[in-house]
Formats: structure tokens, C-alpha cells, sequence
């Protein structure tokens, strides 16, 4: 098997990366990070500030999810039906993205999502 193949299967994504972040002779598209992330430290401290950039980052997605439906909510016994729809699209989108985050971390599918973020319906008009 390929060397490079066996480490990627076996190691998380984000020790490539740092591997990545600390040449700085290439990827200029990883400039935004290098800014945020004192990236010239030994290597278990840019591990660590990554690791803590991701956390912060999922953390934020989850929250602007959870702050969304508690608006859908809210708005449930609104007269408007179209100031219910447009909160109720964000929130799905907002959903979505955070779904679309998840994995590009790569975690697992989560069995209970739609649970735990529980958007209602559409009204029906």
C-alpha cells in the first residue's frame, strides 16, 4: 500500500494540515488560518490552537443553528406566514450548512440530528 494512502486513512485530517500550515513556502490559500494560529510554534501547540479553531468554529455553526429554530419557534403563532417561512428557510439552511460542516470534519453521521435540531413544518396555506 502506498505510504501516503496508509497515513491518511490512519491519521485525522487536521495533522496533514498542520503538516501543511508549518511550509510556508506553499498554499497561499492557507494565509486565513496562519493569521489566526500562531503556526511557527512546535508542532503540539499549532495542534492544539487548530484543534481549538475547529472546535470554536463548530461550536459557532451549532449555536447560529440552535439561536435560528428558537426563532422559528418564537414565531409559530405569528400572523405573518411569510415572516414565519423566511426564518423557517434560514434555519433549514443554516442546518444544512452545519450538517455540511460536520462532514468536512469527518465525523460520523449523527443518527439523531433532525432531533436535536427540530425544525417545524411549513404552514399550510
Amino acid at each position: 500500500m502506498d505510504l501516503r494512502i496508509d497515513r491518511a486513512m490512519s491519521e485525522p485530517f487536521w495533522k496533514e494540515l498542520v503538516d501543511r500550515l508549518k511550509d510556508e513556502e506553499r498554499e497561499t490559500h492557507l494565509d486565513p488560518i496562519r493569521r489566526e494560529i500562531e503556526w511557527r510554534n512546535p508542532r503540539a501547540t499549532v495542534e492544539r490552537e487548530l484543534l481549538e479553531e475547529i472546535a470554536g468554529a463548530l461550536g459557532r455553526s451549532e449555536r447560529r443553528v440552535q439561536d435560528a429554530i428558537t426563532k422559528v419557534h418564537a414565531l409559530m403563532d405569528h400572523e405573518d406566514d411569510e415572516v414565519f417561512e423566511r426564518a423557517r428557510r434560514e434555519a433549514m439552511r443554516l442546518k444544512r450548512d452545519l450538517s455540511i460542516h460536520r462532514e468536512a470534519l469527518r465525523f460520523p453521521r449523527d443518527p439523531e440530528f433532525d432531533r436535536r435540531y427540530p425544525i417545524p413544518p411549513a404552514r399550510r396555506r
